[in-house]
């Protein structure tokens, strides 16, 4: 009985796993060509999260070991299981550490502002890194001592690395979460204070960042704070390994929403990333995002549900997924008089809970 409820349970995160995977690389790739291609966005700060992105990314492709192993049913000792994701604590631990980062970066921009813009963009980031560097080689390292044979349901870096290393790679990252959490109270204590809400470049990062970083701290504390508390209870093997690997949810959800919470505050980074698009669909695009971003969450699923205009244009910019092309071909005959009733009746709903 045990053991169907483990391979159920098993299933179920492999499934949104899965689901994160595709939606957390799309998302932080964005970010990352964004502020690559567009040189107006290569800031400090959007390089720093630019590489927190690329250690979410490489954080999401360990989360895949597990995922292909589960499928197969393959539960490996943890001797065999750490070599295969060792590079997913370092990129996990690291992310961590820039999260803090990015926060003191702020800090620096409103504390210190002649001393932020006499350092080179490339000064400064290599060495707002180092700390980052120097914390995910040292849990990188730990994990190849002690290595044990004993046999872990799922093969993620909380289980993967021996029981003393695990336990203070719980520890570290919380510590850094109530450090995060500490320089960002104090921070939104300095804006509202002072009133930098509305002006100057620690404003701009700061309403594209804050956000961001309560999602991130709300689910590395919930994440987090639930290992230590198991470790803590004296939880061991089977039932250890069960617990932990059900809070994995709140980590796949930290590593995936950058983009898309980024894209929801920056009117900058939206307009950027609508000119990536095709031209002749970028008004209708930026139009939903706007009128999205001014509403409320509902409005680009309710448009789409009831316009085959924009319904029809959202499923040719995606027509070289198969299923999407067939739809396409499908709604395209939709009439002009069903177009304007839709869209009007669409705002209509809109409004009345506006």
């Amino acid at each position: 009985m045990y053991g169907a409820l483990v391979r159920a349970n098993q299933l179920i995160i492999v499934s949104y796993k899965i689901c994160f995977f595709f939606v957390g690389i799309f998302g932080n790739a964005c970010f990352i060509f964004l502020v690559a291609s567009k040189r107006q966005l290569q800031s400090k700060s959007s390089i720093l999260q630019a590489t927190q992105c690329f250690s979410h990314i490489f954080c999401l492709i360990g989360t895949q070991v597990d995922t292909i192993l589960t499928i197969l049913d393959v539960q490996l000792p943890r001797s065999q299981c750490y070599p295969l994701v060792s590079g997913y604590v370092f990129f996990e631990t690291a992310q961590a550490m820039i999260m803090l980062m990015l926060v003191i970066d702020i800090l620096v921009i409103v504390k210190l502002p002649k001393f932020y813009h006499k350092f080179s963009t490339a000064k400064y980031v290599f060495v707002m890194l180092i700390p980052a560097v120097i914390y995910g080689t040292a849990f990188f390292l730990w994990g190849f001592t002690d290595l044990d044979d004993e046999i872990i349901i799922f093969c993620n870096p909380p289980l993967a690395l021996h029981l003393e290393a695990g336990k203070w790679f719980a520890r570290t990252i919380v510590l850094l979460n109530i450090l995060t959490l500490a320089v960002f109270i104090s921070l939104i204590r300095i804006f509202y204070i002072k009133g930098l809400t509305q002006r100057g470049d620690s404003a701009k990062v700061m309403r594209r960042l804050q956000l961001s970083v309560v999602i991130f701290l709300c689910s590395w504390f919930i994440s987090q704070s639930a290992a230590s508390f198991f470790f803590w209870l004296g939880l061991k093997g089977e039932t250890l390994n069960f617990m932990v690997a059900n809070v994995s949810f709140f980590v796949l959800l930290s590593f995936s929403q950058s983009f898309y919470v980024i894209i929801w505050k920056s009117k900058e980074y939206r307009q950027q990333f609508v000119s990536l698009w095709p031209s002749s669909h970028r008004h209708s695009l930026l139009d939903v995002l706007e009128c999205n971003h001014k509403h409320n969450s509902q409005f680009f699923y309710v448009v789409v549900w009831r316009s085959p205009e924009y319904r029809n244009a959202f499923l040719e910019a995606w027509s070289c997924i198969a299923c999407c092309s067939r739809h396409k071909d499908k709604f395209a005959k939709s009439s002009k008089v069903s177009v304007a009733v839709h869209s009007i009746q669409g705002l209509a709903m809109i409004c009345s809970n506006a």
